[in-house]
């Protein structure tokens, strides 16, 4: 039996759903000028959801995770024609916040 390689499934790959960069920790960028490029919410480990965002800090791409469910719930409402967006992520109130 004569097996394919991966190459062969002509499957190409998925840029857009791709995060790359070191990750950061958001209190690293808080009150700091960030661009999102894109994210994704998924189930974690410790029960609930968390957050992943594909940034640009300094003209470098990042990667932050969040369990914040204020900043997934108001992210989720972004549209894909909304990104890539500048924010400034805040703390208010003990809960992050998009500005």
């Amino acid at each position: 039996m004569k097996v394919k390689s991966f190459a062969q499934l002509n499957i190409k790959k998925s840029k857009t759903d791709r995060i790359v960069g070191d990750k950061i920790k958001i209190r690293q960028i808080l009150n700091r000028k960030i661009i999102v490029h894109s994210y994704k919410i998924a189930p974690s480990k410790y029960g609930g959801d968390y957050l992943t965002m594909q940034i640009e800090l300094d003209n470098q791409k990042r990667m932050v995770e969040t369990g914040s469910n204020n900043l997934m719930e108001i992210i989720s409402k972004a549209t894909k024609e909304d990104f890539p967006f500048s924010t400034i992520i805040v703390e208010e109130d003990m809960r992050f916040e998009f500005t």
